[in-house]
């Protein structure tokens, strides 16, 4: 692993693990939300959330930041938000 992964890697797990489990206090089938899932700190978000057994509800901002390296292709639980009501 190259050195600047590896630097990357502890500060994203490290936020994440620090939010989840001494800030919210995360436990096992609880729901976590993680917006903005594509990134570093939010896919980190979701392994430690899934790690922790917690149901885990994760967004992304676009269909091409959902397509990500760790995520090539959508889930079969995955959705495409659509607007409701009406714009006229």
């Amino acid at each position: 692993m190259p050195f600047d992964h590896a630097a990357a890697f502890y500060v994203v797990y490290q936020t994440s693990y620090s939010a989840l489990v001494r800030r919210a206090a995360l436990q096992p089938n609880e729901w976590l939300l993680v917006h903005g899932a594509a990134g570093g700190v939010g896919l980190s978000a979701v392994q430690i959330g899934k790690a922790l057994g917690a149901r885990v509800i994760a967004t992304a901002g676009t269909p091409r930041s959902s397509r990500s390296p760790a995520n090539p292709a959508p889930t079969s639980s995955s959705t495409t938000p659509r607007r409701t009501g009406s714009s006229e």
